[in-house]
């Protein structure tokens, strides 16, 4: 199936995304891939990265400490809802590895470098939530 509008294409990766999250034990290999597929990708919409990536480093950065500024547009959806993602990020890292798999996918993400411009934001806010 071939998405053509934006907020379907933001839909399906929010619905990823939530998959990903829970229930935890999460897969950080699965998580690192997720956040590649947005910071080296040169198919994705631009307006789309941002908003999915966002509401990625939201999640991640959950829980961490890390005081975060700003928000996300929430376009009326349920998938977007800042507090929702809050929630499941806390819940998918908290526990004795919590910490350290929020590293791992960060590590993991920015591994490769060749990070896209339109993303500096979000791989700044990632950076600096696992450096606390």
């Amino acid at each position: 199936m071939i998405l053509r509008n934006q907020k379907d294409r933001t839909t399906a990766y929010l619905t990823l995304l939530n998959s990903l999250l829970s229930p935890p034990p999460i897969s950080s290999a699965s998580l690192i891939v997720f956040g590649r597929h947005f910071t080296i990708s040169t198919n994705v919409a631009t307006v789309v990265g941002r908003r999915v990536l966002g509401i990625f480093v939201i999640a991640l950065c959950s829980g961490s400490g890390f005081e975060r500024t700003g928000s996300i547009s929430t376009e009326n959806d349920d998938l977007g809802d800042e507090n929702k993602w809050i929630m499941m990020g806390r819940d998918a890292f908290e526990g004795n590895k919590g910490e350290e798999i929020r590293r791992d996918i960060v590590v993991g993400v920015l591994s490769g470098g060749n990070t896209g411009g339109w993303c500096d934001e979000q791989v700044s806010s990632s950076i600096l939530s696992t450096s606390l």
